[in-house]
């Protein structure tokens, strides 16, 4: 009598996930870098939140390096907000954060975003998914022959559209639209994908104003960045593991922060160092402002006696 034959594993449909590389000996630190041209290392993230008029670090939270930094943005205002009790006008932020779903958290909270959408990595030739027209209250995507791609399903990605088999079999632009081993075009929209839209017009007019405020963002905050890592050593951790990493991004945005707080308290002591009434210093004020300086210089006073 024959015995009977085991049963075939079933096969897995899709790519094996590929083998992640931790750290043995600090395995908080996941394995990222910083450009696709360098090799991998342990990497922490710092994400800063610094005022724009004083330069005073308020907010700094420290995660792993393969954690994406665009899913901070939401949570590090909540943060700020508390912090100060109060909610900023304007919020500004390099291409990590050009999410969609930062672009629609900004609008709810009428903050206005200043943040460069990332341009197009596809090295492919075929047709961008941005000559694509979508239609969010229909649900449809025309595409540029005017043919309609509809809904399909919602993945951890976004919602995805997919065209009929026989439009794109006799469509004219079949070739430049997608590779030859697909059958149709198929397009996926993200969250917050109509403010992603919007973020693009807005920073194709190239206004004035919002290239003045980005360019103070990048030697305002990565300034910030750039002096912790030069001046106070923190390019590299000292001690290993996420919290310890943590509490010496801390010390040392309070250091930074007193430095700061030691530079303005210098200035009035300068100015109460002279009679500021002859030099002509604070010409103009109304009484309750020269009320406020002069109670400034009565307690510099006392406390340097």
């Amino acid at each position: 009598m024959a015995e009977p034959s085991a049963k075939k594993p079933l096969r897995q449909k899709g790519k094996p996930p590929k083998a992640q590389k931790r750290s043995k000996t600090d395995p908080d630190a996941t394995m990222t870098t910083s450009n696709h041209s360098f090799h991998m290392e342990p990497f922490y993230k710092q994400h800063t939140a610094v005022d724009d008029q004083q330069g005073i670090i308020v907010d700094v939270d420290v995660t792993t390096g393969q954690l994406n930094e665009g899913k901070q943005l939401a949570e590090q205002l909540e943060r700020l907000e508390a912090h100060t009790g109060c909610k900023p006008d304007t919020a500004t932020a390099d291409k990590g954060y050009a999410h969609g779903a930062n672009y629609e958290h900004l609008e709810q909270r009428q903050i206005e975003g200043i943040i460069p959408p990332q341009t197009s990595k596809s090295k492919s030739n075929c047709i961008p998914a941005c000559r694509f027209k979508y239609d969010a209250k229909h649900r449809i995507i025309t595409c540029p022959a005017k043919r309609r791609l509809t809904y399909r399903q919602t993945t951890k990605k976004g919602d995805v559209y997919r065209a009929r088999a026989k439009d794109c079999k006799a469509c004219r632009l079949r070739r430049r639209c997608f590779s030859a081993s697909a059958k149709v075009r198929t397009i996926l929209i993200g969250p917050g994908y109509e403010s992603l839209l919007r973020a693009r017009r807005v920073h194709a007019r190239r206004e004035v104003r919002r290239r003045i405020l980005y360019t103070r963002h990048r030697w305002r905050v990565e300034g910030v960045h750039g002096e912790a890592k030069v001046q106070y050593g923190l390019g590299r951790a000292v001690r290993r593991g996420l919290w310890n990493v943590a509490i010496q991004a801390y010390l040392t945005a309070i250091v930074m922060n007193l430095k700061r707080l030691a530079a303005v308290c210098q200035t009035i002591r300068q100015f109460v160092s002279v009679d500021w009434r002859k030099s002509g210093f604070g010409n103009g004020w109304n009484v309750a402002e020269m009320k406020i300086w002069i109670r400034i210089e009565k307690m510099w006073m006392s406390q340097t006696a």
